[in-house]
């Protein structure tokens, strides 16, 4: 079994007062039978760019019902920033005053619930391309949806 999580954000007004983001998720299970697809979007409310982009990969990485991390996982994410995020095993972001340092650690620590993660920077398949949509079509409305 193999589990693919496709997880992308958007903002718009990002840094005004008046920004919203959104998020989108999409989660492929294959096996040797079957394929399965679960889509989700989440509204994000006042949040930035670069915050919308963590939760994304977090609210990905919580989709995974807890038995099903030991298996392959494959995290796929169109955001260089959350793979440096990730990447930084020295904890060099944690250390210094940023204001995400929560969300970072949250992100941290859900990673490593995974037995045989793999990430992968990706902004142009045809499932990050459906997270994206997904996560536009509740920015104006702020309602989620999962299907």
């Amino acid at each position: 079994m193999i589990i693919r999580i496709y997880a992308a954000s958007t903002c718009r007004d990002n840094g005004r007062p008046t920004q919203m983001a959104s998020a989108g998720v999409v989660l492929v299970v294959e096996n040797d039978i079957q394929v399965k697809k679960r889509s989700m979007a989440f509204a994000l409310g006042s949040s930035s760019s670069v915050l919308s982009e963590i939760q994304s990969v977090r609210l990905g990485l919580a989709s995974v019902l807890v038995a099903f991390r030991k298996n392959n996982v494959e995290l796929h994410t169109p955001s260089h920033y959350v793979i440096d995020m990730m990447k930084s095993i020295d904890n060099e972001y944690i250390r210094k005053p940023y204001k995400y340092v929560e969300q970072i650690a949250d992100m941290r620590k859900l990673l490593e619930s995974y037995q045989k993660l793999s990430v992968f920077l990706n902004s142009d398949s045809k499932e990050i391309l459906e997270a994206r949509q997904l996560a536009r079509s509740v920015l104006d409305t702020q309602k989620n949806i999962d299907f």
